[in-house]
């Protein structure tokens, strides 16, 4: 039987967790800031997810346009009243698991997420002011480089005229447009890859790019020239520093920018604290 009805009245509740895992012979369960809850209270079976995924996949195609997928997968869709839902599934003994995240709008405020949130507010005069810069963040986990920048580009977003660009490879949260036109991206679901990605973006000339969780294997001529033209570039990777994020792409891009023109670099290190806050620690180049 579908459960998509039952699992969307849940992630609608408020303070609801989330994200759900589906998987045979189980109750769907969430994970909460306090541990693992059951969802809803009902054991499914290999058929109710087979039936549920076929459902979830119906409303991300086109009318007429339904192939139930095979295999492992992703893809997203809006549902009203929730959001935009992300469904990641996947087959283990023959039957399917999922895991449904609704994308939150609720972008968290500087002082909610840091002690310090003078840090993110000053950045965000930064990026409004129309200078040319070129920020580099690095942290342990994406949850947190994403937080920190949705919060400084939020800020952005109702106090400059800008159009905004976010590519991601899962978006983190939901930005409505506000003084600014906000573009964001799955890669993989809204586009194939960085590259057409970026493309996209320079055709809206948006002039202002966040790309979350760089790797090393995104470097490459074509998005160090797209980058070049934009007045801002904010670049965080988990695996890459900011020194390196800045040796990869500042300096390539000064090289490609105007004669005359200066690139301001600032570096960011972000951490969780033990209180749930981030601990920023801001450095300029």
């Amino acid at each position: 039987m579908n459960r998509g009805r039952e699992l969307f009245e849940y992630l609608k509740q408020p303070g609801s967790a989330r994200g759900i895992i589906l998987a045979p012979s189980a109750p769907p369960i969430s994970h909460t800031p306090t541990g693992i809850e059951v969802a809803l209270n009902l054991v499914l079976d290999a058929s109710d997810i087979s039936d549920t995924l076929d459902h979830l996949f119906a409303e991300s195609a086109p009318v007429g346009g339904s192939i139930m997928p095979t295999g492992s997968g992703t893809f997203s869709f809006g549902q009203k009243g929730v959001g935009r839902i992300r469904v990641s599934y996947a087959t283990q003994r023959g039957s399917y698991v999922l895991a449904i995240t609704a994308i939150p709008y609720d972008i968290p405020k500087p002082a909610e997420i840091s002690d310090s949130p003078d840090v993110i507010e000053s950045l965000a005069k930064i990026i409004a002011s129309g200078e040319k810069v070129f920020v580099a963040i690095n942290g342990p986990d994406t949850i947190s480089t994403d937080t920190f920048v949705y919060s400084v580009l939020q800020l952005v977003n109702g106090s400059s005229r800008n159009i905004i660009s976010i590519l991601q490879p899962e978006l983190a949260y939901l930005m409505g447009h506000s003084d600014s036109v906000i573009m964001q991206s799955e890669l993989g679901i809204d586009t194939p890859d960085l590259k057409s990605g970026l493309a996209a973006a320079s055709r809206f000339k948006a002039n202002i790019f966040y790309i979350s969780n760089i790797e090393e294997e995104d470097d490459h001529p074509v998005i160090r020239q797209a980058l070049a033209s934009r007045n801002v570039v904010i670049l965080s990777s988990v695996s890459q520093s900011p020194a390196v994020l800045a040796d990869r792409y500042a300096a390539p891009i000064s090289a490609l920018m105007p004669e005359g023109t200066t690139l301001k670099q600032l570096h960011y290190h972000v951490y969780p604290k033990t209180n749930g806050k981030l601990n920023i620690i801001a450095s300029q180049n």
